[in-house]
């Protein structure tokens, strides 16, 4: 489509439209149904919501739905069909959030993990993978992510030999539950077929997770919003930087990442 018909076509939406769509993308995070009732292509709505610098008129709407709808955490027996799927698929949550494509070692170390936690008894695993298949990813945001929106109580130590790396983890993966705008994926990754566009964000299914003021939120460690904005039930962080000579107060955990 021809970047001039792009942009008769936006011009057309009424902010009306715009402030049905972004409050129902904002509501259920699901962006056909959003754009259908409010009247609006799909294409469009995405490309509104993937560049909104070129839709001033989406941008004003998204900043009026979130006053319509403040970010609540959503409750697990409420979720949608789409975030329900995502809890019990890591393969359909790493793609629907990140954009992507799962390998069978990712998901079945995903899926033991997750057996283990479930277990009354200290559990080791010990997963040796080659360079270049994207373990620091999984280990340090798919993998966590996954286990938080599965949990939001869960207790998650990233560790590395320099507590700097470890900070970087913790910061990366902080990004992606504050992510307003669904990730693009790399064009090199596209064409490789390991990724595509993700179609929605973790808050948009999920709720928000930034905690009330007074909570961690840096880039060492964080605490995520609980269900029914509840204080969390124990001391420790949700996500902690470890370094290999940190000092710190308290071991519990459920979960360490070395």
């Amino acid at each position: 489509m021809p970047a001039k018909h792009k942009e008769n076509t936006a011009k057309t939406i009424t902010p009306e439209q715009w402030v049905a769509f972004a409050t129902a993308h904002r509501q259920h995070g699901n962006i056909t149904e959003a754009a259908r009732l409010a009247g609006i292509s799909r294409s469009t709505a995405a490309r509104a919501i993937r560049s909104d610098d070129t839709f001033p008129l989406y941008r004003r709407a998204r900043d009026i739905a979130k006053g319509l709808l403040p970010e609540g955490v959503k409750d697990y027996e409420k979720l949608g069909v789409e975030a329900s799927r995502a809890v019990a698929d890591f393969s359909y949550f790493r793609l629907r959030y990140f954009g992507r494509v799962s390998t069978p070692w990712a998901t079945h170390t995903a899926n033991l993990v997750a057996e283990k936690l479930r277990t009354p008894d200290k559990e080791f695993i010990c997963c040796n993978e080659p360079p270049g298949v994207g373990k620091s990813t999984f280990w340090t945001i798919d993998l966590p992510a996954w286990l938080i929106c599965r949990d939001r109580a869960v207790r998650i130590q990233l560790g590395s030999s320099a507590q700097s790396t470890a900070e970087d983890y913790v910061q990366q993966l902080r990004r992606e539950f504050e992510r307003e705008v669904p990730a693009e994926a790399p064009e090199d990754l596209k064409a490789k077929g390991l990724a595509v566009d993700a179609v929605a964000t973790l808050i948009d299914d999920f709720g928000g997770f930034k905690p009330p003021r007074g909570e961690p939120w840096t880039t060492s460690q964080f605490v995520v919003k609980q269900v029914g904005d509840r204080p969390k039930q124990n001391k420790e962080a949700t996500v902690r930087a470890l370094g290999r000579d940190t000092k710190f107060l308290g071991k519990r955990c459920d979960l360490s990442v070395w």
